[in-house]
């Protein structure tokens, strides 16, 4: 079967792609980049910022230029109800919908 047919992604030029829900990451956030995108070569990371206060926000508009960074695309997807410290029902529904809005 042509695989062009059912994948979704056919106009996009990676093969890999990493999606995430991030909280408070700011200690060990550029190693963890670094490591999926150059060592393990993934070739975007999509993050669903889930600060109340876009915390990457600042990070993420000053990395558009950079040769590797630039493959980063931060999604903000404030707290409330939803957030990842929230009981695991809510928190299972806030997951669910991350990964739906990231494999469309």
């Amino acid at each position: 079967e042509d695989v062009t047919k059912v994948n979704k992604f056919k106009d996009y030029e990676f093969t890999a792609a990493i999606c995430v829900i991030v909280k408070d990451v700011e200690a060990y956030f550029l190693e963890w980049i670094d490591y999926h995108l150059v060592v393990l070569n993934f070739q975007n990371i999509y993050m669903y910022d889930n600060s109340d206060g876009f915390d990457l926000k600042g990070w993420y508009e000053n990395s558009r230029n950079h040769d590797v960074y630039r493959r980063v695309t931060i999604i903000h997807k404030p707290g409330g109800r939803n957030s990842l410290t929230a009981p695991k029902k809510i928190n299972y529904n806030f997951q669910q919908e991350v990964v739906e809005e990231c494999v469309q």
